[in-house]
């Protein structure tokens, strides 16, 4: 895990995310989490993405779906556009 979020947000880890935008990593980064029994911590999340001030608006949305979607060959709707290679 390259970093994980605390309850105020990245707490000691935004190093991390920091460091791999700034290698030009950001458009290879996705947003993620296993925690399905604890559905409070993907809100947390979310919340150190949005707050993380060196980050600017592109980045985040990149973050947070962009990315992903791109990955898994997403449509303007959200459809998967066709079978990946």
């Amino acid at each position: 895990m390259l970093f994980q979020p605390k309850k105020n947000g990245l707490g000691d880890h935004p190093c991390y995310l920091r460091g791999l935008v700034e290698a030009g990593f950001g458009k290879r980064i996705m947003f993620g989490s296993d925690a399905a029994m604890w559905s409070q911590v993907i809100g947390i999340g979310i919340e150190a993405i949005e707050s993380a001030d060196f980050l600017t608006g592109v980045q985040k949305r990149d973050i947070l779906y962009n990315n992903a979607a791109r990955f898994l060959q997403l449509d303007q709707k959200g459809q998967p556009q066709g079978r990946p290679h």
